[in-house]
């Protein structure tokens, strides 16, 4: 630690401006990997969005089969995805 403390204010924007040329020959590859981060998100939308019809097909499977204790408690699990108007 006692090498950081014996550089210069030159010596730290000398350094500075090298991790800016560094970050913008870079920029594609960063460019690349944040774009597939989106990718990913957009996946995991996907994902919950599967999630939330098996979660419908089954309170519904259950309603139909008159399972109304199991119902509640997927109403307890899940308290957002439950309609207003319940059959």
């Amino acid at each position: 630690m006692d090498l950081l403390k014996d550089i210069s204010p030159a010596q730290w924007a000398m350094l500075a401006l090298g991790v800016v040329f560094v970050g913008l020959s870079f920029k594609s590859e960063v460019s690349k990997v944040l774009s597939s981060f989106a990718i990913k998100k957009k996946e995991a939308d996907i994902k919950l969005t599967a999630l939330v019809g098996k979660w419908e097909r089954l309170r519904d499977a259950c309603h139909d089969a008159g399972l109304h204790n199991a119902c509640s408690k997927l109403d307890e699990v899940f308290p957002m995805l439950v309609e207003v108007n319940d059959e």
